[in-house]
This record gives structure tokens, C-alpha cells and sequence, in this order.
């Protein structure tokens, strides 16, 4: 027996229980959908008018504020006119401006900022995480020695966002003696950007060099965090990494990434004596290895390291040949480039487009 028969089709009245059934659906998600742009409508009503409240409020604040830190207004006069539902929106436009100065003037907008900064303080464990992070951003800027024992508890926030900001207000130059313990929470931020990682730590100068020589040595630590001690050994040009660099391209079963950071810090501090450990990676079976092998070759090389580029200038990645043709020129092989370009070498126009840069740069 068929569960449904065609020709009932034109018969069916409100008493069919599946007819009934998709009526009352449709009613139900119609209503639904209703409710859902009346929601929106809502927001929007409401976010409007937060947005004019905040642009009224700045627009009393700004001169005031400029009498402040031209010293023709006490602090305590514009402190006493912030309502308490208007905190946040305050310290938010002290924010802005703070980011933007320095000296006495960034000294006075702190200070204007100190009394409510404990509002905020108290909101880092009950808001969103984007709340958080909003928050933890101004108390950093604005409040970081009262409020340092928080910013560092952050670093183990359940959010990577409020990770990765409190990891950049401490990763800075005038506070080095954070800098071990950001070496040790950099799994909490593994998935943002390594370069980025990089970067912020070697903004910190060399206070971070002790703990990441020891993480590169630690052949227990992750890959991927002795890559980035790599990178940042070698933008500060750590001249100690070197013979560590090469001790730890010595060990086999490297990964790629790890692999080809060890060799471009070998390529900023490495020295001739180094050059049989570059060497054994001119073979590697992934192209970004043999290039930074190769680079690094060009880059720490002298005479000795001529056959070996030739030989790379017949590497079957164009980027391997690239860099092979650019070490050559770097060791001071213009003559031999110059004959390699006017053969029937695989590679002469690729070594033309070398020496052609070369004018060029000139």
C-alpha cells in the first residue's frame, strides 16, 4: 500500500493530519523568521543609539580633556564629570588618545584613566572574549603596573584572543624580564602567525636571548617553537646561536620548518667552519630546505663554496637555482656568471636575470 496516493491530492482538507502538520510548520518558521528581523531591527535601533550617546559624549569630552593636558583644568574636574554608566565609554576615548602620545601628556591620560580602571578590571573574567581582550588592551596601555599580575593570568585565558594580547602587552622592550616566561606560554598563541610570534619577541632586544638559545637546544620542545627561536636568533643576530644551530642540523629526522629556520639562522651567524652542515641539506627532498641551504651557502661562503653552488645551479627548483646563481654573484663569481649566462647552460637566463639585477641595483 502506497503511503501517499496521487490522486487524494485535490481532496485534502485541514483535517489531514499531514496537511495540518506542514501548515502549522510553515506558520511556526514564518513567525520565526518575523521575530528574527524584529530582533535585528532592534539592535540596530539600539546600537544607533549607543553610537550617537558615545559621539555626544566625546564631543563634550575632547575640549576638556585638551584643558587637561594643557594644565588649564584639574584631573579631578573631568574625572568627577563621568557618570558611572559612561566608564567604559571614557576610558575607551583616553585609549585612543594615549595610543597617540608620549611623555607627560601619555603620564596625565594614565593617571586620568587610574580611578576607573578597576571597573574594567573586574569585567575580565565575566565578559566575552572579544570584551576581554577589549579590556585587557586598555588596561595594558593604561594601567599595566597596577594591573600586571592580571595581564600575565591572561596569558592562560581560555581564549587564544585574550592569550595573544596579553602575550603583546608584555612583549615589549622595556619589559624585559618577562621574557622567559613568554618563551614558556608560546603554545598558548601556536595558532597565530609564527612570523608575527617572531617579531614581537625580537622586538623585545636581547633580553630574549637566553631563554630561546635554550629552547633551541631543548630537542624536547615542539618544532615548531624552536623554528621560531630560530627566526628570532637570527633578526638579532645572535652570533652565540651558531655553533647551537649547528649542533641541532647535526640531528637527523628535522622537520621541514625547523630544518630551514636553523639554516637561514646559519646564513646570519654562521661562519666558514659551518659550511659541511649546510652542505648535507643541498640533498634535502623538500625544495624550501635546499634553498635556504643554498642561500646560507652564498651568504657565509668564500671560494670553498663555489662547487657546490655550480652544482646547485643545476637543481631542478628554479628557487634552489636562483639562490645558487645569487650566492655565486655574493662570493664575488661575476666572471664565471657572465660565461654561464652566455652558454647553453640550462640556467643562463636565469643567471642573465641575476646579473641583470645586479646593473639594475647599481
Amino acid at each position: 500500500m502506497k503511503w501517499f496516493d496521487p490522486t487524494r491530492f485535490f481532496n485534502i482538507t485541514y483535517d489531514d493530519l499531514l496537511f495540518r502538520l506542514v501548515v502549522d510548520s510553515l506558520l511556526v518558521l514564518s513567525l520565526l523568521a518575523s521575530g528574527l528581523v524584529i530582533l535585528a531591527i532592534l539592535l540596530r535601533i539600539r546600537n544607533d543609539r549607543i553610537q550617537r550617546t558615545r559621539q555626544q559624549l566625546e564631543a563634550a569630552w575632547r575640549p576638556l580633556l585638551m584643558e587637561v593636558l594643557t594644565g588649564e583644568r584639574l584631573l579631578a574636574d573631568l574625572q568627577q564629570r563621568i557618570a558611572p554608566k559612561h566608564r567604559f565609554f571614557f576610558l575607551e576615548f583616553v585609549y585612543r588618545f594615549a595610543r597617540r602620545v608620549q611623555g607627560q601628556d601619555f603620564h596625565t591620560l594614565c593617571l586620568l584613566a587610574r580611578p576607573f580602571l578597576p571597573h574594567i578590571r573586574d569585567e575580565l573574567k565575566k565578559s566575552t572574549p572579544e570584551e576581554r581582550a577589549r579590556r585587557l588592551q586598555i588596561l595594558g596601555l593604561l594601567g599595566f603596573e597596577d594591573y600586571r599580575d592580571e595581564i600575565i593570568a591572561a596569558l592562560d585565558d581560555p581564549s587564544p584572543l585574550v592569550a595573544i594580547v596579553a602575550f603583546r602587552q608584555l612583549a615589549r622592550p622595556d619589559r624585559p624580564e618577562h621574557a622567559p616566561l613568554l618563551v614558556q606560554k608560546l603554545p598558548r598563541v601556536r595558532r597565530f602567525s609564527h612570523e608575527m610570534l617572531a617579531s614581537l619577541l625580537a622586538g623585545m632586544g636581547t633580553s630574549v636571548l637566553p631563554p630561546l638559545r635554550e629552547a633551541l637546544c631543548d630537542p624536547a620542545r615542539p618544532a615548531w617553537i624552536r623554528a621560531i627561536a630560530a627566526d628570532v636568533l637570527a633578526r638579532l643576530n645572535d652570533a652565540t646561536a651558531g655553533p647551537l644551530a649547528a649542533q641541532a642540523l647535526r640531528n637527523a629526522g628535522l622537520s621541514s620548518e625547523l630544518a630551514t629556520a636553523l639554516l637561514r639562522l646559519l646564513g646570519a651567524v654562521g661562519t666558514p667552519e659551518m659550511l659541511s652542515v649546510i652542505a648535507s641539506y643541498l640533498e634535502h627532498p623538500e625544495e624550501a630546505v635546499r634553498a635556504e641551504a643554498v642561500r646560507a651557502l652564498g651568504q657565509i661562503g668564500g671560494p670553498e663554496s663555489v662547487p657546490l653552488l655550480l652544482k646547485a645551479l643545476d637543481d631542478p627548483s628554479p628557487w634552489v637555482a636562483f639562490f645558487a646563481a645569487t650566492g655565486l654573484q655574493q662570493t664575488g663569481q661575476n666572471e664565471l656568471l657572465r660565461q654561464i649566462a652566455e652558454s647553453e647552460h640550462p640556467r643562463h637566463d636565469l643567471v642573465r636575470q641575476v646579473l641583470a639585477e645586479e646593473r639594475l641595483a647599481v
